[in-house]
């Protein structure tokens, strides 16, 4: 019969084409998340999804602990090294006795004496002496110096009592500040102005002569017992002396 399409042709454009659109359908499915995101994409005409899979999630949370554990790593040295910064700094005490020689700065510094006074005496080559009073008591150190590798001359003197109280050296008396050079031991007295009443033991503490700060540097701490106190009525100052041989 002319102008009928023969049922078989039919049939067979019919079976090709439910064919193709199922085999198209079982390819996605079998291509798995990557074909899908590709299909839905032609469809429905945006870009295709790429999904991650499995090892790349397993490496994104493997790389996250590993920065976590470097980061506490880090944090963990710094605060190690914080705590230990003030210990690592500042005065370092050196114990000794009367006659010890130490290096404190740049100077080798021995205490040879320690003495109170009521009254002390400063003399002078262009006139009377000074005498010298007060409402506490003297307490009067005397030290032989030298420089280490260069002229030099002793640094802060401090005594400290046996209840812990400070007391700093007296500017009004005066000091033998006279540079020594290596090798040679100059000897001068230290006063200090105290408390009134008789010294008991305590510490001369000897620090360097200039301020040190952010390393660490060396003080001479010398344990003066009471029973080596001598007790005078009034003393003649001695101030930077040359002396051979001291402290040796």
């Amino acid at each position: 019969m002319t102008g009928e399409t023969p049922p078989g042709t039919a049939g067979d454009a019919g079976a090709t084409g439910v064919a193709g659109t199922v085999g198209e359908v079982g390819t996605a499915s079998e291509a798995g998340a990557v074909a899908v995101a590709g299909t839905v994409g032609e469809a429905g005409g945006t870009e295709a999804v790429t999904l991650p899979g499995r090892a790349a999630i397993r490496a994104g949370r493997r790389s996250t602990w590993a920065v976590a554990i470097v980061l506490l790593v880090v944090t963990t040295c710094l605060g190690w090294l914080v705590d230990r910064r003030a210990d690592s700094i500042g005065p370092r005490a050196m114990h000794g006795e009367l006659g010890d020689v130490m290096q404190v700065g740049d100077v080798f510094v021995a205490v040879e004496s320690v003495r109170q006074a009521d009254v002390v005496v400063q003399t002078s080559s262009w006139g009377d002496p000074t005498i010298y009073e007060t409402a506490g008591t003297w307490l009067v150190v005397r030290l032989a110096y030298q420089g280490v590798r260069e002229p030099g001359v002793y640094g802060s003197v401090v005594w400290r009592d046996d209840a812990g109280r400070s007391f700093d050296v007296d500017l009004r008396p005066g000091s033998g500040t006279d540079l020594a050079q290596p090798g040679q031991w100059l000897v001068s007295d230290v006063v200090l102005e105290v408390a009134p009443g008789q010294v008991t033991g305590g510490e001369v503490v000897l620090g360097p002569r200039t301020e040190i700060t952010g390393v660490p540097y060396r003080t001479g701490v010398i344990d003066v017992p009471a029973d080596s106190i001598e007790q005078v009525e009034e003393l003649e100052l001695v101030l930077s002396v040359w002396v051979e041989n001291a402290s040796e």
